[in-house]
């Protein structure tokens, strides 16, 4: 997940670098560059080896359904969670740049607003261990949903740029950590036999989720603006953040 947060900052960094002082980005060149990277990328597609086939495993428990997995304790609301912080870094992707041509930020702005972001996810997930040992699962994940919701608001008030730049940080930081302790979260909850499901279950709401959210947020863009979109999500995330301290198991 850091090599994920260093690729999102890669990306609005060279939009930066490459829009300069224009309100509108080179979209042409852009694309240039995404296209070179994707080469890359499928060029190093064929380093990749099969890995070898791993004993079965013997005495295992019988899976569970996916009823019976739903009603484990804390799972529902773990997943919203998690759903909620992968799709509000999506909003924040995309509306980002609309909030720019409305505060008329120049577009280089905007790819630093955006790289800040995932350079504090980045520093986020560094830290993950560290800080998840000082406060433990649950408050940590109060905590940083907390933190999102704070950076969500801020950014969402007529604010100077500097204070843009903190809204930012703030929510990419939350994002980054709550988003890897759902993750976990996810896995500590279910048994061992229903891992796999459970995860599954994780990526089917994350992909729900980045449909019906964007498509819920543009149908408030329209009358509210973008500030209205970004109070939206930063209740949602808040929401999320309380229902994990309200149902996650205490053991």
């Amino acid at each position: 997940m850091v090599a994920l947060a260093l690729g999102q900052a890669l990306g609005p960094f060279m939009m930066g670098l490459a829009a300069g002082d224009a309100r509108v980005a080179p979209t042409g060149r852009l694309f240039l560059i995404g296209f070179i990277v994707a080469l890359v990328s499928f060029a190093s597609s064929f380093l990749l080896r099969v890995a070898p086939p791993k004993p079965a495993k013997t005495g295992t428990a019988p899976p569970l359904r996916v009823v019976e997995i739903l009603k484990l304790q804390g799972l529902v609301w773990v997943i919203f969670a998690s759903v909620m912080t992968v799709t509000t870094l999506d909003i924040l992707v995309v509306y980002l740049p609309l909030l720019g041509t409305e505060r008329h930020l120049e577009a280089s702005h905007v790819g630093w607003l955006l790289t800040a972001r995932a350079l504090s996810s980045m520093a986020s997930r560094l830290a993950y261990v560290s800080l998840f040992r000082v406060f433990g699962r649950v408050p940590l994940t109060v905590g940083t949903m907390a933190l999102s919701t704070l950076g969500l608001f801020l950014l969402a008030l007529p604010v100077p740029l500097i204070l843009m730049y903190v809204a930012v940080v703030a929510v990419g930081y939350g994002l980054g950590i709550s988003a890897t302790l759902t993750l976990s979260g996810i896995v500590e909850i279910a048994p061992v036999a229903a891992r796999a499901t459970a995860m599954s279950m994780r990526l089917t709401g994350n992909r729900i989720g980045q449909v019906a959210l964007p498509f819920s947020a543009s149908l408030l863009a329209a009358p509210t603006g973008v500030p209205g979109v970004l109070v939206v999500t930063a209740v949602a995330v808040a929401v999320a953040g309380f229902a994990v301290q309200k149902t996650y198991p205490r053991r």
